[in-house]
């Protein structure tokens, strides 16, 4: 969750990072840019490490960077602007680096838990978009009674935890693979793996194009507080939650439906089992709700002008 919440929850104070760096919103919201650019290349990288390496030393390594870079953030001088710059990339590369562990480390427990694959990887995707649901939030709460600072010591005493000091469980780990740094980026060479990366590419495309000029518009056509911009990102947040758990049921639903059809799983029996139908089965439901939440929220925008943030 560092990484998703650290991407987002300094956005409602950016009119107010305007006012004090003595800036406009693009040069401040190209901040938010230099974090996504930097979250999406560098867990390429620490996901070949972790398999190689061991995921517990990357993740205490970037751990240390994120610390870091959250300490400077909150106490960098206004004057600097390409300071602010320079620790957002620092930041989106310490804490981004729990996106693509933490994607192994389901893999790894799931390997044990074939009947819930699907389950874990949605509580797990679940949990990396309570970030973007309450950030903003928190951000809005921050900003607006211990200032912008604030968040930046929020996120560095979140990154903090006491050591564990459970029994560890015995497991056969695998041997460790050679390090291969670019071994993320040839699968683009997969034409299913590229259309799929594009599709997904353009969703979060639109879905930070709006984050980010939320808070100015909000602030310029409403007139609202750090805390109530806060708020307004709340049920698009809520909303990436639920469909991320429902998805993930649906998604074991069917394939059991699917192999219980075919009498073993799709490895087993790969001419048989109707993988891709299973899958495009999931999109049913988001693909009649998608057009019916957009026309009802327009429709209602236009009756209810001033209630148009809280959709």
């Amino acid at each position: 969750m560092l990484s998703p919440i650290s991407s987002n929850i300094f956005v409602p104070a950016i009119p107010t990072l305007v006012i004090d760096f003595k800036s406009t919103s693009e040069h401040i919201s190209l901040a938010v840019t230099i974090y996504l650019i930097f979250q999406a290349i560098t867990p390429s990288f620490f996901g070949s490490m972790s398999d190689s390496f061991g995921r517990r030393p990357i993740y205490l390594a970037t751990l240390i960077v994120y610390l870091g870079a959250n300490i400077g953030l909150a106490l960098m001088p206004t004057s600097a602007y390409w300071l602010l710059l320079v620790l957002r990339a620092l930041q989106a590369t310490g804490g981004s680096a729990v996106i693509s562990i933490g994607a192994g480390a389901v893999s790894d427990v799931a390997a044990t838990r074939t009947g819930y694959i699907h389950v874990l990887r949605s509580v797990f995707q679940a949990g990396a978009m309570i970030g973007p649901a309450f950030g903003p939030l928190l951000g809005g709460v921050f900003a607006s009674t211990l200032g912008w600072r604030a968040i930046f010591w929020f996120l560095r005493r979140k990154a903090r935890r006491d050591p564990d000091h459970e029994a560890e469980e015995k497991v056969d780990r695998p041997a460790k693979k050679p390090y291969q740094p670019l071994s993320a980026f040839w699968i683009l060479f997969t034409p299913e793996i590229l259309l799929l990366f594009i599709f997904t590419s353009l969703l979060y495309l639109e879905f930070y194009c709006v984050l980010t000029v939320y808070s100015t518009a909000l602030l310029d056509t409403y007139h609202l507080t750090e805390l109530q911009i806060g708020l307004c990102y709340l049920p698009s947040g809520l909303g990436s939650i639920c469909s991320s758990l429902l998805n993930g049921r649906q998604l074991d639903y069917y394939y059991r439906k699917e192999e219980a059809r075919v009498g073993g799983d799709y490895r087993k029996k790969p001419d048989e089992f109707r993988i891709h139908l299973t899958r495009i089965r999931c999109l049913v439901p988001f693909m009649w709700w998608a057009p019916f939440s957009s026309r009802s929220a327009g429709a209602w925008s236009r009756t209810l002008h001033l209630r148009q943030p809280s959709l």
